[in-house]
């Protein structure tokens, strides 16, 4: 099971580009009629989340390179693995 990265982290989607995203959610579904469900919500930093339309939706596979690793504590720890056995489920 891979475990998800915890909010904060910074990744790289496209190396061309060098777009920095920071996560800043986990599992998310945008609308109820598509029902999809993606791995990260994030946006691109240093500007931060100025409109909706600049949020990224991405999954784990799609990370190209890892800049950093959000905070982690035990309750994060805990939260992240019960975030994985949820998407587990829903395979």
């Amino acid at each position: 099971m891979n475990r998800l990265l915890p909010v904060g982290s910074v990744v790289m989607l496209d190396l061309d580009i060098k777009e920095k995203v920071m996560i800043i959610g986990r599992l998310m579904k945008m609308t109820e009629e598509d029902g999809t469900i993606w791995d990260y919500c994030g946006c691109i930093i240093p500007q931060g989340l100025q409109n909706p339309e600049q949020i990224r939706l991405f999954n784990h596979k799609d990370i190209r390179r890892l800049l950093f690793v959000g905070y982690q504590d035990e309750e994060e720890l805990g939260y992240s693995l019960a975030l994985s056995e949820e998407k587990e489920k829903n395979k």
